[in-house]
C-alpha cells in the first residue's frame, strides 16, 4: 500500500490506521515485522528498511539478528550486529520500543518520499512503537502457550493430586471466620483437576471433577476446622492429614497443603496438594503393633529370667 505523493490528510489517516492495523492484527513475530518493514516503506519513501532482533529477553542491548528486510532492496545488510551502535553506514535507527519492552530496532535510510523528513521520522516512530507492542504480545502469548501446555502436562503425569478451586464471587478476608467458610463452600468450584486426584475419589481422569463445588468434592468431618486452621494461619496450611472415602466408600488417608490467592483484600482461589498417604499410615501402624508384640515379648522373658534366678536361688 504507497501512500500518494500529495496526500489528503483525512486520507492518509484512514490509510496509516490500515498500515498500523496489519501490524496489530499479525499472527506471528516474522509476519509483524514484515508487515512494520511494508507499512514503513510505503508511509515514508524509504528505499530500505529492516528489522532487527534482540533475543528473547527484550532488554535493549546485545546482539541483534536480521529478521526481514525490503525485497526491493539491493543493499546487503549483516546478519547480526553486535550492538545497537553498530548500525551500518548511511541507515537511521529506530528503536522498536514500547514501554520497558524494546525487542530490536527498524533501520531505514532518509528515502525521498515527500513526507521525509520530521514527519516521515514521526511515522516511522509510531510504526516501530506499535510492531514493538505486537512483538511484545505475541512473545507474551507463546510464553502464556508454552507454560499452560507444561502446567497441563503436570496435571496429567503428576502423581500427587493437584486441584484449584475458583471463588465465583470473591470472598473479604475482613468477614468473620465461619462467614468466610460459608462463603468459600457456596461460590468455591474445581476449575483445576489433576489426573491422580481424580482416582484417589473414584473417577478415571480429571476433566470427570471439573465444576464441582468444594463442599461436595470433599465432604470430610473435619473440612470447616482445616478451613479455620487455613484462614488465621495466613490463608496457607500445609502436611494437614483428613480421612474421606474413596469412589468404592473405603476410607483414605491423605496429605494436604492449601495455599490460597488474595487479591486486594479478597480471597480469589484456592490451590492445594493432596497426596495418600494410607499405604503409609498402614505400614507405620503395623510395624507399631509389632514393635508392641516385641516389647511384650521382652517383656515376658525378662519376667521369665527373673523367675529363674528366684528358683535357682
Amino acid at each position: 500500500m504507497a501512500l500518494p505523493d500529495d496526500p489528503d490528510p483525512g486520507i492518509l489517516l484512514e490509510q496509516l490506521r490500515a498500515l498500523a492495523g496489519r501490524i496489530l492484527d499479525s499472527a506471528a513475530v516474522e509476519e509483524a515485522c514484515q508487515h512494520c518493514i511494508d507499512s514503513v516503506v510505503a508511509a515514508t519513501g524509504s528505499t530500505l528498511a529492516a528489522v532487527y532482533l534482540f533475543g528473547e529477553s527484550e532488554s535493549g542491548d546485545g546482539p541483534l539478528h536480521l529478521l526481514g528486510s525490503s525485497p526491493e532492496s539491493a543493499r546487503s545488510l549483516p546478519e547480526h550486529l553486535d550492538s545497537p551502535s553498530s548500525v551500518p553506514e548511511g541507515l537511521i535507527p529506530v528503536p522498536l520500543r514500547c514501554g520497558s519492552s524494546e525487542p530490536g530496532i527498524l533501520l531505514l535510510d532518509q528515502g525521498e518520499h515527500e513526507l521525509a523528513g520530521p514527519a516521515s521520522e514521526a511515522i516511522a516512530l509510531a510504526l516501530a512503537t506499535l510492531t514493538a507492542a505486537t512483538i511484545t504480545r505475541l512473545r507474551a502469548e507463546k510464553a502464556l502457550e508454552v507454560s499452560e501446555s507444561r502446567f497441563r502436562a503436570l496435571l496429567e503425569q503428576s502423581y500427587e493430586g493437584i486441584w484449584c478451586y475458583e471463588l465465583e464471587v470473591p470472598v473479604p478476608t475482613d468477614l468473620p471466620d465461619d462467614e468466610q467458610i460459608r462463603l468459600i463452600d457456596r461460590y468455591g468450584y474445581l476449575a483445576e483437576c489433576s489426573n491422580a486426584l481424580a482416582r484417589m475419589y473414584g473417577y478415571e481422569d480429571g476433566s470427570q471433577m471439573i465444576g464441582q463445588r468444594r463442599k461436595d468434592s470433599f465432604a470430610e468431618p473435619d473440612r470447616a476446622r482445616h478451613l479455620r486452621k487455613f484462614i488465621a494461619n495466613g490463608y496457607k496450611i500445609s502436611d494437614v492429614e483428613t480421612v474421606e472415602e474413596n469412589g468404592e466408600g473405603r476410607p483414605r488417608i491423605f496429605l494436604n497443603s492449601l495455599i490460597g490467592s488474595v487479591v486486594a483484600g479478597n480471597l480469589v482461589r484456592l490451590w492445594g496438594v493432596q497426596r495418600d498417604v494410607t499405604e503409609e499410615r498402614e505400614m507405620e501402624e503395623d510395624a507399631r503393633r509389632r514393635e508392641e508384640v516385641l516389647l511384650g515379648y521382652s517383656r515376658r522373658l525378662i519376667e521369665l529370667s527373673r523367675n529363674l534366678r528366684r528358683e535357682d536361688a
